[in-house]
Formats: structure tokens, C-alpha cells, sequence
């Protein structure tokens, strides 16, 4: 527990993050979280807040695709409901997809989002039809689809962890 701890400190310490008005930030808005009462702003890091950090981060909902049929109809329901969709294309082996994949999972679970945004992912290992309807070829890549038609994409793990709250927040509150 005490390794875990150590550990956790000083990968915080590295990355430079902020605590402010109870939500943690790094410096290119990566990792976020929602509010928590056990996570105070604080120049330093208590073994209480480091161990109530560990337990808070966690997977937002999102939802797997298993067919390009299932894409269709989610993003169909999406439209009627005026909700933003976002599409994100990962694959097996793939470091890029798993450094990005807790940060996408982070922001799925933003308040902000919640009502506003639909969080799916498709392995296209597994189902590469639906990466080839789409024209995917490199991954990750992510697709955002408002109103049931495709209005933006991040091709990139980089490109991603730098934009992808960006362009998220853009076109859910431009609703």
C-alpha cells in the first residue's frame, strides 16, 4: 500500500497537475474527474487524498460496438435525441489506443457530458467492416457524428490527448 502510494505521488508530481476547485487538471486538460468531496485543492499530497484519487479514477459508460448495424441505428437514435456521438476506433497491440483509452473512458464520465454526448468504441480487430465503412485506417481515430451525420475527427493517441476534450466540449454545448 505504501509502494502504491509512493508510486502515485510522484507520478503526480511529474505530470504537473493542479488542484483546483476540486477537479484535477493537467496542463493539457488529459485527466479529468468528477468533483469529489474527499479531494480538497492542496499544495501537497496527503496519503488520504492520494488513496481517494486511486479509488476515483474510473471507466465512464461507454458502450462496445459489435456490428456496423449497431453504430447505424445508435447514431440514428442519437439524432432524434440531439445528442452528440462519439465514435472511438482502437485495435489490439496498439500503444497509442491504450494511452488513450483511460482518458477517453475519463471523459465519458464528465458531468458536462452526461446527458449531451453517447461514448462508443469499436476494436476493429474485431470488426474491421466497420472501420472500412468509415474509411478508418489508423488508430486511434476518433469520430464525432452530430445530428446523424459525421461532422469532425481526431486521427492520433497524441492529437488525441491534446484535442479531443476540445472538440468534444465544442460540439455538445453548440447544442
Amino acid at each position: 500500500m505504501i509502494l502504491v502510494l509512493f508510486v502515485l505521488s510522484v507520478w503526480l508530481s511529474c505530470c504537473k497537475f493542479i488542484l483546483a476547485d476540486q477537479t484535477i487538471i493537467h496542463h493539457r486538460r488529459i485527466f479529468l474527474h468528477r468533483p469529489s468531496s474527499s479531494l480538497t485543492p492542496s499544495s501537497t499530497y496527503s496519503s488520504k487524498t492520494a488513496t481517494n484519487l486511486l479509488f476515483n479514477i474510473r471507466g465512464g459508460d461507454i458502450q462496445p460496438i459489435t456490428s456496423l448495424s449497431q453504430v447505424k441505428g445508435i447514431i440514428q437514435n442519437a439524432s432524434d435525441t440531439n445528442q452528440l456521438v462519439v465514435l472511438d476506433f482502437t485495435a489490439n497491440n496498439c500503444p497509442p489506443c491504450d494511452m488513450i483509452a483511460p482518458i477517453y473512458s475519463e471523459l465519458s464520465e464528465l458531468e458536462e457530458f452526461e446527458s449531451k454526448v453517447i461514448f462508443l468504441k469499436v476494436n476493429v480487430s474485431e470488426h474491421p467492416d466497420v472501420a472500412s465503412y468509415y474509411g478508418v485506417d489508423g488508430w486511434p481515430t476518433f469520430h464525432l457524428f452530430q445530428n446523424g451525420h459525421f461532422v469532425d475527427s481526431i486521427v492520433g493517441g497524441q492529437a488525441a490527448k491534446a484535442g479531443l476534450y476540445s472538440l468534444v466540449a465544442r460540439y455538445s454545448h453548440g447544442m
